[in-house]
């Protein structure tokens, strides 16, 4: 038997038309989602001698900020591979950015500070590969947990613990509003509760069991006998 749901309010139940009984599994086939989260709060500026560009509140990916707001000042923003770490080469013209989104890409604050810039580069402000101290923050989440509450806890654990885990999945590179579909080739089962069941309330939450803000989300079940 599939049940979908669709356009879920995250961590509200929703009510089946005939309750399921009997000693039943359930496996997660389909996802869909459209999340809300961000990792750039807060309308954040970088700037060379010429021009200004803002970087809005957003989910951006290290590749979507070298295009939209580096490459248009002439500089280049990218991932070593090898440290993992973030490194931006500048041209002519000095690079200025707020110290907020400095954080996030991983550069001590100050790096690149007007004082700063204008210190290391001297006068003839050459070009400059410069490498961030950490790495950066812009995966906000590594992984989305989805929980169903109607589970077994007694069957089912997570880091020992009883738990209404039903799977989890990793998060990509997916831009905020541009949504996501994951379907599964190998379905997992997992027991549910003892019946009668009458409703179903899937929650997606972070690696704290907090629940993601999201703007939309669908999901299909596969509910078979255990």
């Amino acid at each position: 038997m599939y049940v979908t749901l669709t356009d879920i309010q995250n961590g509200e139940s929703v009510y089946l038309t005939r309750s399921l009984s009997g000693e039943l599994e359930v496996a997660l086939c389909e996802l869909t989602y459209y999340h809300l989260w961000h990792n750039i709060r807060g309308t954040e500026r970088v700037s060379n001698e010429h021009t200004t560009m803002l970087v809005p509140d957003g989910y951006y990916n290290a590749h979507e900020l070298d295009e939209e707001v580096f490459k248009p000042l002439g500089a280049k923003l990218h991932l070593d591979t090898h440290t993992g770490l973030l490194q931006l080469t500048t041209k002519n013209d000095k690079i200025v950015m707020s110290s907020e989104l400095a954080k996030v890409l991983g550069f001590s604050q100050n790096t690149f500070e007007a004082e700063k810039m204008l210190l290391r580069n001297g006068p003839t402000r050459s070009s400059k590969t410069y490498t961030a101290d950490e790495p950066h923050g812009l995966a906000v989440h590594r992984e989305v947990y989805i929980h169903l509450a109607e589970l077994s806890t007694s069957e089912n654990l997570t880091n020992g613990q009883p738990s209404t885990l039903l799977r989890s999945i990793p998060v990509e590179n997916e831009k905020r509003g541009a949504g996501r579909t994951i379907s599964f080739q190998v379905l997992q089962y997992k027991r549910l509760a003892a019946g009668p069941i009458s409703l179903l309330t899937i929650s997606l939450r972070d690696t704290k069991e907090k629940r993601l803000p999201f703007e939309y989300i669908s999901a299909t079940l596969h509910i078979r006998n255990g």
